[in-house]
């Protein structure tokens, strides 16, 4: 699992003894051997927290509850910190993605989790703040592609009871998901298109669809018609430089 934003390190630590208890519970009933775990030398949760005060408060608070064996802190920006993931965990291995840094950069982080395979099929991806600050570009994408199977949960802001904002769950159905088995490429056959980021390191191409392929077609009037329809009340102005 990743988190997008530490803060101070409490949904962190929320995250970190969810997973200690599920591991304890397998110890228990034999469902997890300990020498299998993969909590052996590797860490199941990676937060990453651009402020290097708060990664520290969160450190410290990840110490006291003594679960800094499950959660790491990285300190950086995410766009920089994704690949750190690729090259220590591997493609495919993130179950969950918790987006809580800035809305507006949601849509980025997510492509270049979607070029570099990070995320396993039926992944949950949970952002937050996604109308205030806003995130329209990401919410477009993931209701409107058949690659995620997403909810749009309508919440009261924090403290705020008069300010609505949005939460977005969704599940990442794969790279081919909506794609016609009889168009779907072969494995050894490459796509067309120019090579993202992954395929450029790694000399393999990539055979999903790219960020935002449901309206490449279509143009700016299905965004905005969309963007329309959900009442338009994004903080943040949005332009049509969008990377789709």
């Amino acid at each position: 699992m990743v988190e997008f934003g530490s803060f101070v390190g409490y949904t962190a630590t929320r995250m970190g003894r969810a997973v200690e208890l599920c591991y304890e519970k397998g110890y228990a009933d034999g469902s997890i051997l300990f020498e299998d775990s993969r909590l052996q030398g590797a860490n199941r949760i990676t937060s990453m927290e651009i402020d290097p005060v708060h990664a520290c408060i969160a450190r410290h608070v990840l110490d006291m509850s003594r679960l800094s064996h499950i959660v790491e802190v990285w300190i950086g920006q995410v766009k920089d910190l994704i690949p750190r993931l690729i090259e220590e965990h591997g493609e495919m291995s993130l179950n969950m993605v918790f987006m809580d840094q800035r809305g507006t950069t949601f849509h980025d982080d997510l492509s270049q989790l979607e070029e570099l395979s990070l995320m396993f099929p039926n992944c949950r991806i949970v952002a937050d703040n996604c109308v205030k600050p806003g995130s329209p570009v990401y919410c477009w994408h993931t209701t409107v592609s058949e690659r995620y199977k997403t909810t749009n949960y309508s919440l009261n802001e924090f403290l705020e009871s008069t300010i609505e904002d949005w939460q977005v769950v969704c599940d990442y159905l794969g790279p081919l998901a909506g794609v016609p088995a009889a168009g779907r490429p072969s494995p050894w056959e490459a796509p067309r298109g120019r090579e993202s980021q992954s395929e450029r390191r790694t000399g393999r191409r990539n055979t999903g669809c790219s960020f935002g392929s449901a309206c490449l077609s279509s143009g700016p009037e299905p965004f905005f018609a969309w963007l329309e329809a959900t009442g338009g009340d994004f903080s943040c102005r949005v332009s049509w430089e969008v990377p789709f």
